[in-house]
């Protein structure tokens, strides 16, 4: 080949390359020139094996309950721990309809939680979606509609953009294609204030905690004025762009007692919501622990209960979730249920009694029962008095599980018992009252818990008091079930034929 001949080769190569690079970038420029509108993605096959269709199909009804589910982000590109790919959301959606499960609304739960009459399916089921995230659209709406379910999504917000715009979260007209489906409802889950923070020697989420301003922690005076502006920002929001206020709201980070740097930071909170006009709240964003409750007539509207779904989620741990939502009848026999502990405590029951291990503090519950519904009743036991500085624990009216973080605790001594209420998980701790023993090789345990709200009593009365104890206590702590714990002295302790007398079961 001649040199102009190869010159020529060159150059014509060169023009071609030239050519299809820019049409690579004129493709790429239209592309990204184009406002950001992604489609709806057609469900994935969401398809159940033989043993999730039959576990699906034994759930039971419970009447008066909705059970309550709390998603985030739906999608296959996000790997965050909240959200779920679009085949295992599909798989619970078509698990809870393979249960029966039909949807409700926002209007059926606040009247069945105002105790007005309210007709519900046998099987009810309100999900729920916080954040406002685009895949509510995308990826959720899809399943929904092939489905017949309908959905609530909380919405942060500030983070709601204008068409085009490329977010995380919706933009206003994908909003407005939500609300046009009528498949979807909307709630808050606050303004600007479900982002974390630096907080003093931490960071948290800012409506639930004092920020740091100009390196200082913000006032509780104002922090309640942050929130209160944050909640009338969202307010406006909702009556500026979906017909009025907001009366639904969804906390950031679920259980606002579980991370904050507040006292009495649930009061602070309702007080808030209420004069936001905010009629009622949901917890929920948590994975379960034991059990979560549904919401019925009995449930405190400002503290409603949600499951938390994970990427983790399973069907089969979705199903157990949901089952745990219906309320247990106390067992015939405390010694033919099983019991568990943490790690350091041994649990075993043997010839009708109950034996507890542990080289430290600790105690045996119930395994995932729901007791939300043992309000009156007596436990009784035997036990052998506790020698050296070993204490025997009982613990009724256990909120563990039955949705709230209280309970009541008598613990026995050598030559003492003493009576304590905790609330919020232990932070909070009273001394009720306190008795002498006189000494005895054994002693008979009865413990009484009766009543609700300011006529809560309970009656003590162990082997060697010098009459029983009475004490009242705090209304919050409702209803719950019983533990067994021991503290000190490297010795199983034994309690004797272990019985539960229900007085009173909470009405459902």
């Amino acid at each position: 080949m001649s040199e102009s001949a190869g010159s020529s080769f060159i150059r014509k190569i060169s023009g071609t390359l030239f050519i299809v690079a820019l049409g690579f970038v004129m493709v790429a420029w239209i592309k990204v020139s184009q406002p950001f509108d992604p489609d709806q993605v057609k469900p994935a096959s969401g398809r159940l094996d033989e043993i999730a269709i039959a576990d699906a199909k034994k759930m039971p009804a419970f009447a008066g309950s909705v059970v309550t589910l709390a998603y985030h982000g739906v999608s296959d590109t996000d790997h965050a721990g909240t959200t779920l790919s679009r085949e295992l959301f599909a798989e619970h959606m078509r698990a809870m309809k393979t249960a029966g499960f039909q949807t409700v609304t926002l209007d059926q739960v606040q009247k069945l939680v105002n105790g007005e009459s309210v007709e519900l399916p046998p099987k009810a089921l309100l999900l729920t979606f916080d954040g406002g995230h685009i895949t509510d659209w995308t990826n959720v709406d899809p399943v929904l509609k092939e489905l017949g379910f309908n959905a609530v999504t909380f919405l942060t917000t500030s983070e709601i953009v204008q068409a085009g715009t490329p977010s995380y979260f919706l933009s206003f007209d994908q909003l407005k294609k939500l609300r046009g489906t009528g498949r979807w409802e909307f709630g808050s889950h606050t303004d600007d204030s479900a982002n974390s923070v630096d907080v003093p020697g931490d960071v948290g989420v800012s409506f639930t905690n004092r920020m740091m301003v100009d390196g200082e922690p913000e006032t509780p005076e104002q922090w309640d004025d942050r929130i209160t502006a944050d909640l009338a920002r969202t307010q406006d929001f909702f009556k500026k762009h979906l017909g009025g206020p907001a009366v639904a709201f969804s906390y950031p980070n679920g259980d606002p007692r579980n991370s904050n740097n507040l006292d009495r930071i649930q009061v602070r909170t309702e007080k808030l919501l209420k004069s936001a006009g905010f009629d009622y709240a949901f917890y929920g964003e948590d994975v379960p622990s034991g059990q979560v409750d549904g919401v019925t007539k009995n449930s405190n509207r400002y503290r409603l209960p949600r499951i938390g779904v994970r990427s983790t989620t399973t069907v089969a741990t979705l199903l157990k979730d949901v089952r745990g939502t219906i309320p247990a009848p106390p067992p015939a026999n405390l010694t033919q249920v099983k019991w568990t502990g943490p790690y350091t405590v041994a649990c075993q029951t043997l010839k009708g009694n109950l034996y507890v291990y542990s080289r430290e503090y600790g105690n045996c519950k119930l395994d995932t029962v729901n007791t939300t519904r043992w309000r009156d009743y007596t436990l009784s036991t035997v036990i052998k008095a506790p020698i050296n500085r070993q204490i025997a624990f009982f613990s009724v009216r256990d909120g563990e599980g039955a949705t709230h973080t209280g309970s009541l605790v008598v613990a026995v001594g050598r030559d003492e018992m003493v009576v304590r209420q905790t609330l919020n998980g232990g932070d909070l701790v009273k001394e009720l009252g306190k008795a002498d023993l006189a000494a005895s090789p054994t002693r008979t345990v009865a413990i009484k818990v009766s009543g609700t709200g300011p006529d809560n009593t309970l009656v003590v009365n162990i082997t060697g008091m010098a009459q029983p104890l009475t004490v009242k206590f705090l209304p919050e702590i409702v209803a719950g079930g019983v533990k067994f714990g021991v503290d000190g002295y490297l010795k199983p302790l034994t309690f004797f034929k272990p019985q539960l007398k229900i007085d009173q079961e909470v009405a459902p």
